[in-house]
């Protein structure tokens, strides 16, 4: 091909090869041509572009060197015996998403994610959005790194705030993972993303790991913070610990790794994880309170639960100052005394709970005998072979305040706007009885606007958020918002796979073997849904409030259904979702059914580790059913 000598057609020339090559996976030219002309542009002062316009999808792209994972261990012995008194780098275990980056003479030309460990999406269209990645580097030939995309704690705060509630990500991980998954790099460009490295694939000039990474450093990329060393101990472990949090950097552990470069190749790999390094987990760090009080709380189904209240405590940059105990076979478990330090943990870096309490403490905590709403007697019952203290009244107002934040909730009706607080306020002001009084809530819009907290603003945005809730209404959402007992989102799916309109659910109520002939709802949910539209007002209040909906139309083909009939099973972390109730979603939506244990019946294991040895992947190893990955998963769907 000829190299246009006028510098405008010669940069355009370059942004059309690269544009073709990196955003639709095909070539203009051969790679001796392309680089020709990115040298004379060079020259000329240039600094190559990558992909940063929209794509209908991210290509797949397979490994030219494994990605695997890292074997874990657990105690500072099993460090110690694999570190054998050799040296070590001991670096941050970066909780984000693995990439590599490589290089031809100076130029990125490819930058792919972990994916399965052998194939992973091209994200080359996002590589302007990870601002620390250098697009140039002064460096001939060759050159692989290899590190980890991440958030950072501040930035993902930041970020989260400007999410709606029923958006947000969990953590800085998630937010990098579905940032790397978008198809529009100018939205991934405002995340903030940052590319921390920590191995050379390829290029690196001597045999000593830690070298590289100076170099690495030196030549524009920001390096895994880490320590070279001998002997690993506790001391080392809780300093990088410490620092990840002054850092901000999401960090759930320490790699340890030979520094001699020469060992990744004579030591090799297993079908899962480097036999040149290993992963130590950190445990949920304890943090020591003062147990204040514990309040009994009233759910929709009325049960009692304990809240354990405590001195405030800082974790993670939020302020903790209470969790739940769950029931009452947990609370014996603990047995908390007021004036106890107790020991709080955030579970999974998300949900705090008190994980055990001193036996320092002076007054027992004890059952109430009387509902704390009501006054009604208390009974302790068994369920899932836990003890749970239940209400006997079943128009107690504490169940009343517990189904309408149901109704109102994400997985009901999503009313944006009706906190508990402004829920039991309105209850008690004599609003609230039955679930249609809340679209009666505009017609008191003149003493709303007067109440503490609220203002014409807040009531206008209220009225909005009503209105809004009544339009494309999901009927298993629908369903799911009424509070029957033993239905929740996953049994409302499986009723609307087979009954596409409110009136087709309610009708089936006179058929002896309606529900109960669909596959995963039992006679207990069959009787539970009978008995429920018999008692009171229920089935007049539904009817009423089902003529206020826009229902969406779930009388699809079955072609829109391309999992329908298929039970799944999800283990692990999630990668291209939120997190994995957004995935079981997304399963069911297209017919699939979600279960938590695998058995005979289960079709397929989702697990991004493949290779891991949990119970869930060694049982369907047994049973002979396919363990796939997210990866391979969305494959599936687009091949069906």
């Amino acid at each position: 091909m000829k190299i246009e000598s006028n510098y405008n057609e010669l940069i355009e020339l370059i942004k059309k090869a690269s544009d073709s090559y990196y955003n639709s996976g095909r070539t203009i030219m051969s790679d001796s041509e392309y680089d020709r002309l990115v040298e004379r542009a060079k020259d000329l002062g240039y600094i190559e572009s990558v992909g940063s316009e929209p794509v209908s999808e991210l290509l797949k792209i397979k490994h030219e060197h494994p990605m695997l994972s890292l074997d874990k261990v657990h105690t500072i012995e099993e460090i110690q015996t694999f570190n054998k008194g050799q040296e070590v780098l001991a670096m941050y275990k970066m909780d984000g998403l693995t990439c590599s980056a490589t290089y031809k003479d100076g130029i990125l030309t490819r930058l792919e994610t972990r994916g399965n460990g052998d194939i992973g999406n091209d994200i080359m269209i996002h590589a302007k959005s990870i601002t620390n990645l250098p697009k140039v580097i002064n460096k001939h030939g060759r050159y692989v790194i290899d590190g980890e995309c991440i958030i950072s704690y501040p930035d993902f705060e930041s970020i989260n705030n400007m999410i709606p509630d029923k958006d947000k990500y969990k953590n800085p991980r998630n937010l990098a993972a579905g940032s790397l998954n978008l198809l529009d790099p100018k939205i991934s460009a405002t995340r903030k993303l940052q590319f921390f490295a920590w191995d050379i694939i390829e290029g690196g000039d001597t045999n000593s790991l830690y070298e590289n990474l100076k170099e690495a450093e030196e030549l524009g990329f920001t390096i895994t913070p880490h320590n070279l060393c001998l002997n690993i101990n506790q001391q080392i472990l809780n300093s990088l610990r410490e620092n990840a949090k002054v850092d901000g950097l999401p960090s759930d552990g320490v790699v340890i790794k030979y520094n001699d470069v020469s060992m990744r190749e004579k030591l090799g790999y297993t079908g899962h994880h480097f036999l040149n390094a290993i992963a130590y987990k950190f445990d949920d760090e304890k943090y020591p309170s003062t147990l204040k009080d514990c309040i009994w709380q009233v759910g929709k189904t009325g049960q009692i639960t304990p809240v354990l209240i405590f001195d405030p405590i800082e974790i993670d940059g939020t302020i903790v100052e209470k969790a739940s105990a769950h029931n009452i076979s947990v609370l014996k478990q603990l047995n908390p005394k007021i004036g106890c330090t107790c020991y709080v943990i955030k579970a999974n870096s998300i949900i705090p709970q008190v994980d055990s309490c001193d036996e320092d403490g002076i007054n027992e905590i004890k059952i109430p005998t009387i509902c704390p709403i009501c006054g009604s007697p208390t009974i302790i019952t068994r369920e899932n072979k836990s003890e749970v203290l239940m209400c006997t009244n079943s128009n107690c107002g504490g169940r009343l305040l517990g189904k309408f934040k149901h109704f109102v909730s994400r997985k009901g009706m999503d009313i944006s706007g009706l906190s508990e607080q402004i829920l039991q306020k309105f209850i008690t002001l004599g609003w609230l009885h039955i679930f249609s009084d809340i679209y009666s809530l505009p017609e008191h819009y003149s003493q709303i606007i007067n109440l503490d907290g609220f203002g014409k603003r807040s009531a206008d945005n209220l009225v909005k958020a009503l209105n809004e809730s009544r339009q494309n209404v999901k009927l298993p959402n629908f369903i799911t918002s009424l509070s029957i007992p033993g239905v929740g989102e996953g049994q409302s799916k499986l009723l609307c796979h087979k009954y596409k309109t409110w009136k087709e659910f309610v009708d089936a109520r006179k058929s002896e073997n309606s529900y109960i002939s669909i596959e995963g709802i039992g006679s207990v949910i069959d009787s539970n849904i009978k008995q429920w539209f018999k008692e009171g007002d229920n089935l007049a209040d539904a009817n009423m409030l089902a003529s206020m909906m826009t229902f969406e139309d779930l009388n699809k083909p079955e072609g829109d259904f391309p999992l329908l009939g298929k039970t799944f099973v999800i283990t692990g972390k999630v990668v291209t979702f939120p997190n994995r109730d957004a995935f079981k979603a997304y399963v069911e939506e297209l017919g699939g059914k979600v279960v938590g244990s695998v058995s005979a019946k289960t079709d397929f294991l989702i697990n991004n580790d493949v290779n891991s040895q949990t119970g869930k992947n060694k049982k369907a190893k047994e049973l002979g059913i396919p363990i796939i990955s997210e990866e391979e998963f969305r494959q599936m769907i687009k091949n069906e």
